[in-house]
């Protein structure tokens, strides 16, 4: 081996930039992070409950009732979910009017 395998040709290279961080950056960084999921806890507690309240007061109908409102007894957990914001709205709604109803 030749000492001049290890020697490096060139002008030295720069050290890469790395992001230099206080301990007060990491702190508020930490808090924002707690922050956001104390925030997305307590809207997701919402969420449910309105869900449930849906549900509860949908399931107190009867079935006349429910079909009535065009949902099956079946789809009540579906429903709440939807209306509640749980869960993504996939019920195609048609209104009849005096040009789509048939003569």
């Amino acid at each position: 081996m030749n000492a001049d395998t290890y020697v490096r040709r060139g002008p030295p290279r720069p050290a890469p930039a790395l992001p230099s961080f206080t301990v007060g950056e990491i702190v508020a960084a930490a808090i924002d992070a707690v922050r956001a999921f104390v925030i997305e806890a307590q809207a997701r507690r919402l969420r449910y409950r309105r869900a449930r309240d849906v549900y509860d007061a949908l399931r107190e109908l009867d079935d006349h009732a429910l079909r009535d409102l065009g949902f099956d007894r079946s789809e009540l957990t579906s429903v709440a979910a939807e209306v509640a914001g749980e869960a993504e709205c996939t019920r195609v709604r048609s209104l009849l009017t005096r040009h789509s109803a048939p003569v």
